[in-house]
């Protein structure tokens, strides 16, 4: 008697199968600028390594393989405690940017690069071109001062995914698709 899957389980295996083939190829394309070496081949490894291991689970995942179902339990498991690690940075980025210790760096930069931008202008526009540079610099300080709180929205968001697959590939009707079928003699 061959296996039947539930729709929920061949749902979650294509969409696996789809985000891992993404995560492969954005990971292999992609070339930050700004990141340190070690942090960038931490990184690197983790998305080639979950990517890679998500892929195959996908893949045996439709085919019901019990250690596949096992495999991205570990694999979301191992999100769970990525996502946590990097709301933890977030945070203490929050406090940086609330404590202001950055602020005067960014201001100095700022205001150069704005006074080299006005110098474009025609003396009588000067002023206008310094009005809207100021409002660009207030909206600027503004978002970086709230882009903490939209991040550990959105890690939440992901939290709340990774717990709801490890809910569903765990619950008991789900399982079962699993359990490999005893021979009749």
């Amino acid at each position: 008697m061959e296996k039947i899957r539930s729709k929920g389980v061949a749902m979650f295996g294509w969409i696996f199968i789809i985000f891992a083939s993404l995560g492969l190829l954005i990971g292999l394309s992609y070339r930050p600028l700004s990141v340190s070496l070690d942090k960038l081949t931490f990184y690197r490894l983790y998305f080639f390594f979950t990517a890679f291991f998500g892929l195959i689970a996908g893949i045996f995942i439709l085919n019901l393989k019990e250690w596949a179902r096992k495999l991205e339990i570990v694999l979301r498991l191992l999100a769970i405690g990525f996502l946590i690690f990097s709301s933890i940075g977030i945070v203490s980025m929050k406090k940086i940017i609330d404590s202001g210790e950055t602020m005067p760096i960014a201001k100095k930069a700022f205001d150069y690069k704005m006074q080299e931008k006005v110098k474009m202008y025609k003396p009588e526009y000067q002023q206008e071109a310094l009005n809207k540079y100021e409002k660009v610099e207030r909206l600027y300080y503004a978002f970086i001062k709230k882009m903490p709180m939209f991040v550990l929205i959105f890690l939440s968001i992901l939290l709340v995914w990774h717990i709801s697959i490890i809910y569903f590939f765990t619950r008991p009707q789900v399982k079962a698709q699993f359990i490999p079928e005893q021979p009749t003699s």
